[in-house]
């Protein structure tokens, strides 16, 4: 499993998953992404930009992702910090 910080609570697994403040987010699939999560915040909105430019993605604001389907996660990631 690769795991990439991009920041304070921002991490990008697999270059395909991006967890913000411990949750699973989004996914990149096909060069697309897609929505996990129902909410929105102006700073997981950075972490989901940050993700997408990552993947060469042209990024996306508060009403894109808010008319974004919302699709249950297929992968459950659990990540502990190391003792």
């Amino acid at each position: 499993m690769r795991i990439v910080k991009t920041g304070i609570n921002c991490i990008i697994i697999n270059d395909n998953m991006l967890i913000s403040y411990e949750t699973h987010v989004a996914s990149v699939v096909n060069k697309k992404i897609v929505r996990h999560w129902d909410g929105y915040s102006m700073s997981t909105l950075k972490h989901i930009n940050m993700f997408l430019d990552y993947n060469g993605i042209e990024k996306i604001n508060k009403k894109i992702w808010e008319s974004m389907p919302i699709v249950q996660a297929v992968v459950s990631v659990e990540l502990k910090a190391a003792s």
